[in-house]
């Protein structure tokens, strides 16, 4: 039962908008009797999102090459009582963000005086940042045999997807 027809989507890197993102958004959810829909990306991970909320939230799954870690994903989605699994498709073929590159955001991340600038403008949520101890992409972190750092984690990802790959 929902309260309207709307749920929040999945949104990739939400705890990176601001700490502990995806809990405050499967809490708004959970107070206005919405679904939320956890990202396979996102920085907090099932666990977290499952230990701070008391209703169900959905979880979205990417179609990986590794059908293992996909299984495993479901599996912790069970484990965590999440009530619905959507699949998606969006990252098949990953797209050319240019702002991304000319801002820094890459895997490493790099600093640029601009952004610098951008950070030292917004204490509040510089501090924020600083305060969370998620930094990662939380249903990822750990899981996946070397892959023990942002850029071999995201060099596992991109060999993920697949735009020819079925799922048989």
């Amino acid at each position: 039962d929902v309260s309207m027809p709307v749920g929040i989507a999945p949104v990739g890197l939400t705890g990176l908008n601001w700490a502990n993102g995806e809990i405050l958004g499967a809490r708004a959810a959970e107070k206005f009797g919405i679904p939320f829909t956890l990202s396979t990306m996102s920085i907090c991970s099932i666990e977290d999102v499952a230990s701070a909320v008391a209703k169900p939230f959905w979880f979205q799954l990417y179609v990986f090459r590794d059908r293992g870690f996909a299984a495993s994903l479901i599996d912790r989605a069970k484990a965590a009582k999440c009530s619905a699994l959507m699949l998606t498709l969006d990252l098949q073929i990953q797209g050319q963000r240019h702002m991304d590159l000319k801002n820094g955001l890459t895997v490493p991340p790099r600093l640029t005086p601009a952004n610098m600038v951008d950070v030292l403008c917004k204490p509040s949520w510089s501090f924020n940042m600083l305060r969370s101890k998620r930094r990662s992409f939380g249903n990822l972190e750990g899981q996946i045999k070397g892959a023990d750092n942002l850029l071999t984690l995201s060099q596992w990802i991109a060999g993920q997807f697949d735009p020819t790959l079925s799922w048989k």
